[in-house]
């Protein structure tokens, strides 16, 4: 599996996540990085796809969160993999009045 792009069709995706899910008992850190990927690139895909009386549904909370244990393994074994900026979310609670 190369890296992921957005050219990527949903089915591709999903083959991706399923080829590297066993990252664990393979205990690959290549199959870490691209689930890693895969997970983030179906978060920020629409929740879910159909067509006729086929659909799929994705958790995005729960893909968020494979993805993040997956980085916390993946940067526990392999030093010389260092990931993508972070994104935080701001807040502005200490500047809003109500």
């Amino acid at each position: 599996m190369g890296s992921v792009t957005s050219s990527m069709t949903e089915a591709e995706l999903e083959a991706a996540f399923h080829t590297n899910v066993n990252y664990l008992e393979d205990n690959s850190t290549t199959k870490a990085a691209a689930f890693i990927s895969v997970c983030r690139a179906l978060a920020l895909r629409p929740s879910s796809t159909g067509k006729g009386t086929f659909s799929a549904s994705w958790n995005r909370q729960a893909l968020i969160q494979m993805a993040d244990q997956a980085q916390r393994w993946l940067e526990a074994r392999d030093t010389t993999y260092r990931p993508g900026p972070t994104v935080r979310t701001a807040t502005f609670k200490k500047y809003r009045t109500t």
